[in-house]
């Protein structure tokens, strides 16, 4: 759904379904603050009553004004307590709701395959998923603040009129009638800025999110000034968008507020004429021009109020034009086998960016077999290990677990059946023992040292100023490229899946440190299915098999020992590496 056609009803919806849960309490306190904002319209009767007693007092009793007195400080004080009671438990209910939420978008993020996430950059979706979790709560909280007050000052109004004297109700109907026709009318214009406006400035917070996160790459390659120029390109777009948002705003405005003290005048006018006629009492006049008055009060309320809803509306949808429609929904599908045998890849089709990868892919690989993957860079070995974790989806075949698609399987128990180590392991601005730690909620410090040791981290760890507990900064640019590389392995060892993927995970190392972290692994890896994709090809001597692929098909399979016989490619590609 594209946030240009995202409609007030869309909005309304999108609220209803995240409210899931607490929909009866909402209804219940939205309840009690429409009673509360019913409690003026007995006031003002009251109060004219009160006028018509006095115009006709000479002396007597003053019974009936006590009571009229009593009435009007009773509402007064109901009216304050339960408004106060019942927005304050709706702004609850808003509060609870933006954390959820928020949590659910935070989580379909990391859900999303990678063609999703590529759509747009990481700094632009965080910046609408802060935004539309700030919608939601802004948009109950006003809605408890004037949206019931305005609701119920119009029909209330509407109501009471149509039950004391039609023509005042016919007047009165055909102003609100205009009065809302000029609304449509403007808050189109008002809508399409505040659109714009927020797509500017997800633009700038996206390239700002980007430039903070490569902060080492800025500062030497010296693109300060290039970067400055950006930011500041950006800001003119987004303070010019903005001035035509606010200058939409203003001329709606400034109509709306004439056309309100025209049709506020205009029924002065009618109403002091059929006074003169002795058609209404004194006392109607204050109660029927109250009445008018709190109706222009309520519509005023509604327009200045109305550029809220529309940039509320315009973060939530923009949120909700982000995530996919099931994002929001609790994940159904069933949970990864734990007992699995076998996982298959048939007849897989992939293309990236319309360039083929892989065709007509198809493997089986069993529980606890240990394979390697050797061929030239681009042929498709890392793509069928993304595919296989669910970041991409096949163009054609697909990839099963028992004969069962993946895709059937809920992604996070999918997930916890594999540790991944990648050529580029990505390390967060935390300390080196809770970036390795990070798969789990509670630190298990035996299983710590293990991995440490297994990744020849422990090395590593001695040099570091206050050991593993020292801050590695943003993307470990404390730390080596093969220093990451063992932070990497040392957190897939710690994680203990079921299934170890290694792509290119030793291709910073030397020769060395590689040979001992190879024979930590071959301890460990007895009861693992162990997927190795090799920078250098000797290392896959003591695997099941070797998959050789070549222009994303596999041309050649076998132990190390009968492909080096067979001098084929694998053959050829580890002669050029010797």
């Amino acid at each position: 759904m594209k946030v240009t056609n995202y409609t007030w009803g869309n909005y309304i919806k999108d609220i209803w379904h995240i409210l899931d849960g607490k929909r009866k309490r909402f209804l219940f306190f939205t309840i009690l603050r429409a009673i509360a904002d019913l409690a003026p319209f007995g006031i003002v009767y009251a109060l004219g009553k009160t006028v018509d007693f006095f115009t006709e007092y000479s002396e007597g009793s003053l019974k009936q004004f006590y009571i009229l007195v009593a009435i009007m400080a009773g509402l007064g004080i109901f009216q304050v307590w339960l408004r106060f009671y019942g927005k304050t438990r709706m702004q609850e209910i808003a509060s609870e709701s933006r954390k959820f939420l928020r949590l659910k978008s935070t989580s379909a993020l990391m859900e999303q395959n990678l063609v999703w996430h590529e759509k747009e950059n990481t700094g632009s979706k965080i910046h609408r998923i802060n935004t539309g979790g700030e919608s939601f709560f802004k948009s109950l909280k006003d809605f408890s603040n004037s949206g019931v007050h305005v609701a119920v000052s119009i029909f209330a109004t509407l109501f009471l009129l149509s039950a004391m004297n039609f023509k005042y109700l016919l007047y009165v109907g055909v102003f609100t009638g205009v009065y809302f026709l000029a609304e449509y009318y403007h808050n189109k214009k008002v809508q399409y800025w505040q659109n714009m406006l927020n797509e500017k400035r997800e633009k700038a917070s996206g390239k700002l999110h980007e430039s903070a996160s490569n902060m080492l790459t800025v500062k030497s390659l010296g693109l300060k000034e290039t970067i400055n120029q950006n930011s500041k390109d950006y800001e003119t777009e987004y303070h010019t968008t903005w001035m035509k948002k606010r200058n939409a705003s203003q001329f709606k405005l400034k109509t709306i507020k004439i056309w309100s003290a025209l049709g506020y005048a205009g029924f002065v006018l009618l109403l002091g004429l059929d006074t003169a006629k002795g058609e209404i009492s004194v006392g109607n006049i204050v109660i029927f021009a109250s009445y008018f008055g709190k109706l222009n009060g309520a519509l005023h309320i509604y327009t200045t109020s109305i550029s809220e809803y529309i940039e509320n509306k315009s973060g939530v949808g923009r949120l909700m034009d982000l995530l996919p429609k099931q994002a929001l929904a609790v994940d159904s599908r069933a949970n990864f086998p734990k007992d699995w045998r076998a996982i298959k890849f048939e007849n897989i089709n992939f293309k990236y960016k319309k360039k083929s990868v892989l065709k007509g892919f198809s493997l089986k690989i069993q529980r606890n077999e240990k394979i390697g993957f050797a061929g030239a860079s681009g042929c498709g070995k890392s793509t069928l290990i993304k595919l296989m974790l669910g970041l991409y989806k096949p163009d054609r075949g697909k990839i099963t677990v028992d004969g069962i698609d993946i895709n059937e399987f809920n992604h996070n128990s999918l997930i916890e059946k594999f540790s991944v180590v990648l050529q580029e392991s990505e390390i967060f601005n935390i300390s080196l023992i809770e970036n390795v730690c990070i798969t789990s909620q509670k630190m298990d410090m035996s299983l710590f040292g293990l991995a440490s040791k297994s990744a020849q981290l422990d090395q590593v760890i001695k040099r570091l100023p206050e050991s593993a507990d020292t801050l590695i900064g943003e993307k470990g640019y404390k730390l080596s490229g093969g220093e990451r590389q063992r932070v990497g392995i040392a957190r897939a060892i710690y994680k203990n899946s079921p299934v170890l993927i290694l792509d290119e995970a030793t291709s910073s190392l030397d020769s060395k440190t590689e040979a001992r972290i190879q024979k930590s692994i071959e301890k460990y890896r007895k009861f693992k299915t162990l997927l190795v994709i090799a920078h250098r090809l000797s290392t896959l001597k003591n695997m099941d098999r070797i998959v050789v692929m070549d222009k994303g098909r596999i041309v050649e399979q076998g132990t190390y020992n009968e492909l080096i016989m067979k001098k084929g490619l694998f053959w050829e590609l580890n002669r050029r590496q010797k």
